[in-house]
């Protein structure tokens, strides 16, 4: 009996062995097993993983990540891990990812630390990173350093003056055409008196370092920088905090509290966004998000022109690209980056969001389908090309993030009546220069 069962096992086993080589029935084979069909029987693709970092809004990083969905469509060998955050911390974060070899194959760059990343040797050439034929030498420009090119503008811009019409004519005044100096001053004040408590006739931007005060500076004939020292007087510097100071003085911008609580808030705080205030300073790539937060137009102008003065406006990018030196990958992040630039697909995703691209090829492409916010920032960029002086140089002496900290510190002093306008100047420009000389030893 038990011969007879063991038989009756056996034979089961052989005629399952049989069906399992036949056709009939087979079990198909999971997604990761090789293909039974293929003699050469490949294995599965191999992703080489590269991480990119940005600060900026929401809406840029919810536009990004789309793009980078598509370009790991695009390259399936290639996986990419994104790292995002607001302005505030990034710089600290990604200082002490490149102070323990950490640092991201493709970061978001600003002009004011470029310096201090290519005399670490922390950021590659790219001068021959991709193709530059449809890319003007102006542009390339904004990123070269000590003969190499360090960075790739992500899009031109400028900062620019981003106001609220419907509140200006609230107020009674009509915007038509770039101001003077004594006309924002008067637009100020008839906008705090008209509106009342509450309302503030401009944010104080006595603390803007390298926007408006540098804007104000050139005005003047002087520079930010000459060299490794200040390029400006202390009578410049002290014109500047005597303005905002007068106008703090007589209610029409707001307190120092407040003040500096309006200049750390999100973008959905600032007096634009919240209707309390019709005017802000940010670069021109940004007024599509200050538009979609306040949920209402607005518009942008140059900066005030000075009765006697020079043109202050430049030509530059706040948001470059720079390739970490030491990236494992640095053809996978090359091939990112030239996807970012010339991608068309990705331009489609993009648009403006980080300032008008520097591809005359994707300026056309876009040009034909812009929204309401990416038309007027690429009209605005064509106004200020028309009357923008180039920049004495574009780069900061090593040692200018301590000095715009100073400054920032500084104007802060002054804003709460701690220092005087004369003395906060003179005391700042010793101070500065002391930090800039000790930096060049």
């Amino acid at each position: 009996m038990k011969k007879s069962i063991v038989a009756a096992l056996v034979i089961v086993m052989v005629l399952s062995a049989l069906a399992g080589c036949s056709g009939g029935g087979q079990e198909k084979p999971s997604n990761n097993a090789p293909d039974s069909s293929s003699s050469d029987k490949e294995s599965p693709v191999s992703k080489k993983e590269i991480r990119i970092s940005w600060w900026g809004s929401q809406s840029r990083h919810d536009l990004t990540m789309k793009a980078l969905d598509l370009f790991m469509e695009k390259n399936p060998d290639i996986k990419v891990t994104a790292e995002f955050s607001g302005w505030d911390g990034y710089w600290d974060k990604l200082n002490v990812q490149t102070s323990g070899g950490n640092a991201p194959d493709l970061m978001q760059m600003h002009l004011s630390y470029l310096s201090n990343y290519v005399t670490r040797g922390l950021v590659a050439d790219l001068s021959a990173a991709m193709d530059y034929s449809d890319v003007a030498e102006s542009s390339l420009a904004i990123g070269k350093h000590e003969g190499g090119l360090y960075a790739i503008p992500a899009g031109l811009n400028s900062y620019v003056m981003m106001y609220n019409p419907a509140l200006y004519e609230k107020a009674g005044i009509t915007i038509d055409g770039r101001l003077t100096w004594d006309e924002f001053t008067a637009n100020t004040k008839q906008v705090a008196e008209k509106l009342g408590d509450g309302f503030y006739g401009s944010e104080d931007f006595s603390t803007e370092f390298g926007g408006f005060f540098e804007y104000f500076v050139r005005q003047k004939g002087e520079n930010l920088y000459d060299g490794n020292q200040l390029g400006f007087t202390e009578e410049t510097l002290a014109a500047w905090f005597q303005y905002w100071t007068d106008l703090r003085t007589e209610g029409v911008i707001p307190d120092a509290q407040l003040a500096n609580s309006y200049s750390l808030a999100e973008y959905e705080k600032t007096l634009l966004v919240t209707g309390k205030g019709p005017v802000k300073v940010d670069g021109s790539n940004q007024i599509g998000t200050y538009e979609k937060l306040a949920n209402q137009p607005f518009e942008m102008m140059l900066y005030p022109t000075m009765d006697g003065g020079q043109e202050g406006h430049a030509l530059s990018a706040g948001i470059l690209w720079s390739i970490n030196a030491d990236s494992k990958h640095p053809e996978e992040v090359k091939k990112l980056l030239d996807f970012l630039t010339h991608d068309p697909e990705a331009a489609d995703i993009l648009g403006a969001t980080r300032g008008v691209p520097i591809s005359s090829n994707i300026r056309e492409r876009l040009s034909a389908s812009l929204n309401d916010a990416d038309r007027k920032q690429f009209n605005i960029i064509d106004e200020l090309s028309a009357v923008a002086r180039p920049l004495n140089s574009n780069i900061s002496p090593k040692g200018s993030a301590e000095v715009k900290e100073l400054f920032e510190n500084t104007a802060q002093s002054v804003q709460f009546g701690e220092m005087a306008p004369d003395a906060a100047a003179k005391k700042f420009v010793k101070e500065a220069n002391d930090i800039l000389s000790k930096q060049s030893d």
